[in-house]
């Protein structure tokens, strides 16, 4: 159940940091935990909610569950990375036909360099690069092959 928690959490919390989180982004957080059966008459609150009501009623709610669990406000940096997972389960269940580009905002950390080089051959073929015009298929390889190292680490990180 921690586990859950903590992703989702720091899912929403990534779209906090980029101002980007939606009402129905909480109702999806809230909807992931109770789920997950975690208990808070907060968490049902929030699930109570419409997406038509006021994004401070969504934030207040959200803050008061954190409070509540005793939880911290994870950096940004751990909230990017649990983005950056699921992007990756997206990629690799077909919902999601993307690539990471999320590497230059964690300010190009050694281990997700690979998704410099991915990025730059997107560029190339949407650009259309004369030199060197990588193909589409074989870099749609690559983005899989490389969300599936990206989960198995993590998921062997985590246990």
């Amino acid at each position: 159940m921690t586990d859950i928690l903590t992703k989702e959490t720091n899912l929403l919390y990534y779209k906090r940091y980029k101002n980007k989180a939606t009402a129905t982004d909480y109702l999806k957080w809230a909807n992931s935990l109770a789920e997950a059966d975690v208990d808070s008459i907060t968490l049902y609150k929030i699930l109570s909610m419409n997406c038509n009501e006021s994004l401070f009623s969504f934030e207040e709610y959200f803050n008061k569950f954190v409070l509540e669990i005793e939880m911290s406000i994870p950096i940004y940096e751990e909230c990017a990375r649990t983005y950056l997972y699921y992007l990756c389960q997206e990629i690799l269940s077909d919902s999601r036909n993307a690539y990471i580009n999320l590497v230059s905002e964690l300010d190009y950390p050694e281990d997700l360099i690979t998704w410099v080089n991915i990025s730059e051959d997107i560029d190339r073929i949407i650009y259309d690069d004369q030199y060197h015009k990588p193909n589409k298929v074989e870099v749609r390889q690559q983005i899989i092959l490389e969300a599936k190292k990206h989960l198995a680490k993590v998921d062997a990180i985590v246990g």
